[in-house]
C-alpha cells in the first residue's frame, strides 16, 4: 500500500466523521423547528456563514480577536479545514491528526445526545 493510498483513506474516514458531525447539527435543528423555511433560515445564519468567516477560510484564526478564537473552535469546519490542510499540503498521518479528529468527534456526540434528547414522537 503506498503512502497515498493511506492519506486517501484517512482523508475519506475524517470526511465521514465530518458530515456525520453535520447531519447531526441538521438533526438538532430539524428537532427545535415546525416548518422548512425556519430550518433554512436557522441553518443559513448558524452554519453557513460562521463557517466562512471564523473557520479560517478567509481570514487566519489567529488575527481574529481571543473571543472569536475561542468561537471558531467551536465550528466544524475549522477542524476540518485543519485535518485537510494537513493531509493534502504536509502529508501528515493519523497521530498529528488526533487532536482534530477528537474535536469533530466530540462536537458530533454532543449534538446527536442534544438532538436525540429533544426529539419527540407526535402521533396524529
Amino acid at each position: 500500500m503506498h503512502a497515498y493510498d493511506i492519506d486517501f483513506l484517512l482523508l475519506n474516514v475524517i470526511l465521514l466523521l465530518y458530515v456525520l458531525t453535520g447531519l447531526s447539527f441538521g438533526l438538532l435543528i430539524s428537532t427545535q423547528t415546525n416548518s422548512q423555511q425556519i430550518a433554512l433560515m436557522i441553518t443559513l445564519v448558524s452554519t453557513i456563514l460562521p463557517s466562512f468567516m471564523l473557520s479560517g477560510f478567509i481570514f487566519p484564526i489567529a488575527s481574529m480577536p481571543q473571543i472569536l478564537q475561542y468561537i471558531s473552535n467551536l465550528i466544524p469546519a475549522t477542524h476540518f479545514l485543519i485535518i485537510i490542510r494537513s493531509i493534502m499540503l504536509k502529508g501528515v498521518g493519523f497521530a498529528e491528526l488526533t487532536t482534530q479528529i477528537a474535536a469533530l468527534s466530540v462536537i458530533a456526540f454532543v449534538l446527536l445526545m442534544i438532538s436525540m434528547r429533544k426529539f419527540q414522537t407526535h402521533l396524529e
